[in-house]
């Protein structure tokens, strides 16, 4: 039989802790565990007085209550903290229990012997406490159980009004509580990690969180379409997104089961944003969070972690994988808003609309988009050499020399779409070819088995022979050219750039050139 064990750690008898612990024993109990309640301010707990005796010994100098309930700790299959947050951190009572568990740490021979992955869930009750505050919290408590033995931790945050039975009257509260304990007894780890306030780290850890995009570690979201994929069954989901930037904001886009839900502008600084609540938490559901603007020179926009209140499922595989080099027109410059619309602002980019995203849902096919507007293949619009994209390739963002680990993601195709800035740059047209053969053979270099794709089109055909010469001069035959649909006064966008409908053509276009791959 399970045994668990549920820490009231109020110092005030009959309030909200008292009445959660109860709640969670009678739910665990139906389930048939056996539990044990320890009510902290009726515990005999002496202070740890950093004496470091127990490093000699293994075992604490005071013998008291705390002692007894670490051994059964060490025994249990999982254990509930129900406690208040009163001010910045855990109460008094239950910081003065915790640090005696350092009688089980190690310093110089690690955590002591102990299953790692059994589970804590940690309820916190405040008032006027800010939420920041009460998951910082969730942190200590999770540090402090984690060295005996409870590595897989979730959290329900109730944040109410300081009313004295504020819990016995509140459903959502109880829900959550509930489900906390459904977790608990839930055998198994395989395919489920912390729910509440999972940490994103790139590559993952987590298997069930894809990232996606180029240069995608530690959640910094550097290009479009950079960002996470993941499947679950929830009810609420919160991401925490730090952005920096002065001139030029960044956009996020929200898509559930493949659907666009909603975009919104991320704020300077730290920002915790709720995407989604009031679902059914029955149901699976596809997620995809992305960046929705191109990379803007000087700024940085993190996804630090996220937050749901259930379960993590394995992620459908696509079929095929698709990188994307190019400019302005491949991050979506004008894509989004009318014809009118001529501010360069990060509002009249998209990720969604442009032919790059379309392609990749025709295709099943999971992208990635290497693009800057303004460059070329030889220089910028206005002909300046710092802005050629080829000499960046191998980097994972422009301008930095941290290099692409291209092996972690070979595409099925590569589409380029470059040369309309190197016209306006006044490229000399035998340079430009020299370069275009030059990035053919990086690319083959870097993804030795992708059919290749330059595409020319949309906002013009700038240096069609000299492309296609210098495809015929690389002599491989899985490269390839295409010609894509113009833009015309019915499919123009902002900024004088293609719009979504010209985008569409595009799309369709690639997708019947690369048939093949399918």
């Amino acid at each position: 039989m399970a045994k668990y064990i549920i820490i009231s750690g109020s110092p005030r008898a009959g309030g909200n802790s008292d009445a959660i612990a109860e709640f969670a024993v009678r739910e665990l109990n139906e389930s048939g565990a056996e539990t044990e309640v320890f009510r902290v301010r009726d515990l005999d707990v002496s202070p740890c007085i950093g004496c470091d005796r127990c490093k000699q010994t293994g075992t604490c100098i005071f013998r008291d209550d705390a002692s007894v309930l670490i051994e059964k700790l060490k025994t249990a299959d999982g254990v509930i903290l129900a406690a208040p947050v009163y001010y910045t951190s855990l109460p008094g009572t239950v910081k003065v229990l915790t640090d005696r568990f350092y009688v089980n740490y190690n310093p110089w021979q690690g955590i002591a012997q102990a299953p790692k992955d059994r589970k804590f869930g940690v309820v916190f009750t405040y008032g006027g406490t800010p939420d920041e505050v009460a998951e910082k919290a969730v942190d200590v408590a999770a540090y402090a159980f984690k060295d005996l033995g409870f590595g897989n931790h979730r959290s329900v945050l109730c944040g109410m009004d300081i009313e004295k039975t504020s819990f016995a009257n509140n459903s959502d509260y109880k829900r959550k509580v509930k489900q906390l304990t459904d977790w608990m007894i839930k055998t198994g780890t395989a395919n489920t990690y912390t729910q509440e306030n999972i940490r994103l780290q790139f590559p993952s850890s987590n298997p069930l969180i894809k990232k996606l995009g180029r240069g995608n570690h530690n959640g910094e979201l550097i290009y479009n379409a950079s960002g996470v994929l993941f499947n679950a069954k929830f009810s609420e989901l919160w991401v925490n997104l730090t952005s920096h930037y002065t001139a030029h904001e960044q956009w996020v886009a929200v898509l559930l089961n493949g659907t666009f839900i909603s975009r919104f502008m991320v704020q300077p600084g730290n920002s915790k944003l709720c995407l989604l609540r009031g679902l059914d938490p029955a149901t699976a559901k596809e997620v995809t969070i992305i960046r929705d603007t191109q990379l803007m020179i000087g700024e940085t926009l993190t996804l630090h972690g996220l937050e749901l209140d259930g379960e993590l499922l394995p992620v459908r595989e696509r079929k095929l994988k698709i990188e994307f080099i190019g400019d302005s027109i491949t991050s979506g410059e004008g894509a989004i808003g009318s014809a009118a619309e001529q501010d360069w602002a990060g509002a009249f980019f998209s990720t969604l609309n442009p032919y790059t995203w379309k392609l990749a849902e025709k295709l099943d096919a999971e992208l990635r988009v290497f693009s800057q507007s303004g460059f070329g293949v030889t220089c910028t619009w206005d002909g300046n050499d710092f802005g050629a994209l080829p000499a960046f390739y191998e980097n994972e963002r422009i301008f930095m020399r941290d290099k692409n680990d291209f092996s972690e993601w070979q595409p099925d195709a590569v589409v380029i779409n470059l040369g309309t800035n190197d016209v306006s740059g006044n490229a000399a047209p035998d340079k430009f070819q020299a370069a275009v053969l030059d990035f053919l053979r990086l690319v083959r270099r870097c993804n030795p088995s992708a059919h290749i794709v330059w595409a020319t089109g949309m906002l013009g055909k700038p240096f069609v022979d000299e492309i296609a010469a210098a495809v015929t001069a690389f002599g491989d035959k899985n490269c390839s050219v295409l010609d894509l649909p113009e833009v015309t006064p019915e499919t123009i966008g902002a900024r004088g750039h293609p719009g979504a409908l010209n985008h569409d053509q595009a799309a369709e276009a690639l997708c019947e050139h690369l048939r093949d791959i399918r």
